[in-house]
């Protein structure tokens, strides 16, 4: 008898500490649940404060339904765009000429005798620069269609 009542002791101790563990696991998941939630709202904020920071550089701002095109400062951008890509393409030019040109981001290497190509490289390059000019082109439909909606509701 002795030996049954320590027997069922023993388990009811056992039990005890099992309910204790899974009161910590519900605790801890509730925890987790909460701090996943707080990281995926910072992670929207972020993801809103980049939008906005990328329009503004074009000079386009956006504040409580309003929005507002700084046209200087767009034409500044792409003025600046512009002198970027004409001095990029007289060097190439001039490289080109010159029978030398090296252009490790695009894969791209010539000499006088010699033309080498690394298609792995050239192809990332022209995968970076397509998902550049999409996101690009992305940001420029969604504010038309901002706009159209807008014109549309008055």
């Amino acid at each position: 008898m002795k030996k049954l009542l320590l027997l069922l002791a023993i388990l009811i101790l056992f039990t005890g500490c099992k309910s204790d563990e899974e009161k910590q696991r519900a605790h801890d998941a509730q925890i987790a649940k909460q701090a996943r939630s707080k990281l995926l709202a910072e992670l929207k904020a972020k993801e809103a404060q980049a939008k906005i920071g990328s329009l503004s550089q074009f000079g386009i701002t956006k504040n409580e339904g309003v929005i507002r095109i700084d046209t200087n400062q767009t034409k500044t951008f792409f003025k600046n765009i512009a002198t970027q890509l004409q001095t990029k393409m007289q060097k190439l030019s001039d490289d080109i000429r010159e029978g030398h040109m090296v252009e490790k981001e695009a894969g791209i290497e010539i000499d006088a005798s010699h033309v080498n190509i690394d298609l792995n490289k050239t192809k990332s390059f022209l995968e970076s620069f397509t998902k550049k000019m999409q996101t690009f082109a992305k940001e420029f439909d969604t504010i038309t269609q901002n706009l159209e909606t807008q014109t549309e509701g008055k």
